[in-house]
């Protein structure tokens, strides 16, 4: 399961991938997503990151967020919990 952001409806990844590239693609110009810290802890890590927006008309937007990741004892991802505001990072591509 992924919550990105934290308190938003949960997504289903595997189910709604082809649906939320695509939203991607038509609000976006270029997206980049840098990891600035990684944190490592037994079967979960923490990972701090900067995402970089470009819009379709041009503007920029900037925003930081921490998503925490669990795994099962295979290594495949059990959950993500991101934690950013994505309100604001899209009025920055408005205003």
């Amino acid at each position: 399961m992924i919550d990105d952001p934290v308190g938003n409806p949960p997504n289903k990844a595997l189910e709604t991938a082809d649906q939320f590239f695509g939203l991607l693609k038509m609000a976006f110009e270029r997206l980049e997503l840098t990891q600035d810290h990684v944190f490592i802890a037994g079967n979960n890590a923490a990972v701090k990151w900067t995402m970089r927006d470009w819009g379709k008309k041009g503007k920029q937007a900037i925003g930081e967020g921490i998503s925490t990741f669990e795994l099962d004892e295979s290594g495949k991802i059990q959950q993500v919990s991101s934690y950013w505001d994505d309100a604001a990072m899209m009025r920055q591509l408005r205003d």
